[in-house]
């Protein structure tokens, strides 16, 4: 029996050099082969001295003391692996609630803004008489083309409008569709006067560009000239020198001031066409509203985009 002083290392354990004690029947080579099959790196296996025998561990006890090792090693990775899992889990169930609170927070907001802006429409009680009503079929046809058809003459269409329900209001007993149409045929003519207020505001505009254009110009074609000798010369120099300084602080002053016009004339038509956008989605939910009534449709559509329930909560002066 031979008695051989190994260095190895176990992987799974680590990167460290462990020293043992092996008795083998074989040669160094077999040693550092037999290892080599039970997962061991054999570095080197050279004879046990009388030294080594009383400073090393066997091999049995090295083995046991790695297996413990690794054991250890392999809980904690698995605890390590278990805690990852439920910190993932934890993660996936925290955001999974976040987006359900967004999702029902922006369903409030919605519910919220369509009940500010079509509250009276929604809670009318429409009678069932208007049920296979043609003239009421008509009407809201013409005003859905009112909103969807860009070529068609608002003023025009919107005269139809009123004459048709004039039609309706003194042919039909229906108060609470009377109610509704009347409601509606005001937010047309809203919907028209901020046509007009947008059109005078482009109006006026241009009007300022042209006249910051004349002033600009009148300015800019001014020639500031000195002459003189001595002293007269430089203080000849000096006015001129003043004065134009003057004329570019004037323009610079005319330019500024037609810029914040327009940018207040920009944000005035953004606030009039989301007006619009507001009125026509009262307009068109009151259509809903008539069409179910009338037998034209199944459903009531209440959908809101966006840009309407950001201007709906948003609080104006």
């Amino acid at each position: 029996m031979n008695v051989y002083c190994v260095k190895a290392i176990y992987p799974e354990y680590g990167a460290h050099v462990l020293v043992m004690i092996i008795y083998h029947e074989g040669s160094k080579a077999d040693v550092a082969a037999a290892l080599s099959t039970k997962g061991w790196k054999v570095q080197s296996v050279k004879g046990a001295t009388m030294a080594d025998l009383n400073e090393v561990q066997t091999y049995d006890d090295v083995r046991k003391f790695v297996k413990e090792e690794v054991a250890r090693k392999r809980q904690v990775e698995a605890e390590n692996a278990r805690r990852a899992e439920a910190a993932r889990r934890a993660q996936e169930e925290a955001e999974r609630q976040a987006a359900e609170h967004r999702r029902r927070a922006e369903e409030d907001a919605r519910m919220l803004a369509i009940s500010e802006a079509a509250g009276d429409l929604l809670g009318a009680d429409l009678e069932p008489e208007l049920a296979g009503n043609a003239k009421l079929a008509a009407l809201c046809a013409k005003t859905l083309l009112f909103f969807d058809q860009a070529g068609l003459n608002r003023r025009d269409l919107f005269t139809a409008i009123s004459i048709d329900f004039a039609d309706f209001e003194s042919q039909t007993s229906c108060p609470q569709a009377n109610k509704m149409l009347g409601a509606l045929l005001r937010d047309l003519t809203n919907v028209l006067r901020i046509d007009e207020e947008i059109a005078k505001l482009d109006l006026r505009v241009r009007e300022d560009r042209a006249s910051a254009e004349g002033q600009l110009n009148s300015i800019g074609s001014r020639t500031h000239v000195y002459g003189g000798s001595g002293e007269m010369l430089l203080l000849s120099m000096w006015a001129a020198s003043s004065a134009a300084r003057e004329d570019e602080r004037a323009m610079q002053s005319i330019q500024s001031g037609y810029e914040q016009r327009v940018e207040l004339a920009r944000r005035a038509v953004q606030q009039g066409r989301l007006q619009q956008q507001y009125l026509e989605f009262r307009a068109k939910t009151a259509v809903s509203l008539l069409l179910v009534a009338c037998g034209k449709s199944k459903t009531i559509d209440v959908s809101m985009p966006p840009d309407v329930q950001r201007f709906v909560l948003t609080p104006h002066a």
